[in-house]
């Protein structure tokens, strides 16, 4: 039985990784830290460094509680990171395993975020990650407003039909391949019933094979 420790930046991210997990031999130990995300957003002098060394003690903290391997589900949270050599379980990061899908997707596409605070720090990796692969970074950029302001407030509700409204008129216009980077946007997606590229299941197949669960 393997155990992975989560860290998630909002509670709503914890039942993806149950639901899609469940049928496998693992424990989940999910950690819910939604004030460094309201930090970055709200307090101008809180530095990347600052952010940077915050999410370090916190996987640094949960490396010592006898868990197998950490999950980083938060794009903002990724970004921040550079090096985690210095914790001591291996970390599957939610950003890796979805750049290596993006790469692959048809263009012309579109890359679509509801947390504008994520996006510098996510497409600065993306585009290292194409460069590194030889890959061509040509895609388009579009952030859902107001849609994360409030699922942060709580009204997942609301937040989920707002995303749900407008991916369904971007699949009306089918001139680019259609990408969404945040886990808390998967459901929303998914309601869709058409084919857009979502984060949440490359993590998986990035998580069964690094832990070899299959």
């Amino acid at each position: 039985m393997k155990t992975i420790g989560c860290l998630h930046a909002h509670y709503s991210n914890t039942r993806y990784l149950e639901k899609a997990l469940e049928q496998y031999p693992i424990t989940l130990h999910h950690f819910v830290d939604p004030g460094l995300l309201l930090r970055i957003t709200n307090d101008p002098t809180f530095t990347a460094e600052e952010a940077k060394k915050k999410v370090l003690e916190q996987l640094h903290w949960m490396s010592k509680v006898g868990i197998d391997a950490i999950v980083i589900t938060c794009t903002n949270y990724s970004a921040l990171l550079d090096d985690t050599s210095t914790v001591s379980v291996p970390i599957i990061n939610i950003d890796e395993p979805f750049f290596k899908a993006f790469a692959q997707l048809p263009a012309p596409k579109k890359l679509i975020f509801t947390n504008p605070e994520t996006v510098k720090g996510t497409t600065n990796r993306l585009n290292e990650y194409l460069c590194k692969q030889n890959r061509q970074n040509s895609y388009l950029i579009e952030i859902i407003p107001n849609a994360f302001d409030y699922l942060m407030d709580g009204n997942t509700k609301l937040h989920n039909e707002i995303v749900y409204n407008k991916l369904s008129e971007m699949t009306k216009d089918h001139s680019n391949h259609l990408a969404i980077a945040q886990l808390s946007m998967v459901e929303a997606g998914g309601n869709l019933h058409t084919q857009i590229l979502n984060p949440l299941s490359s993590l998986i197949e990035e998580i069964i094979l690094k832990l070899k669960l299959s």
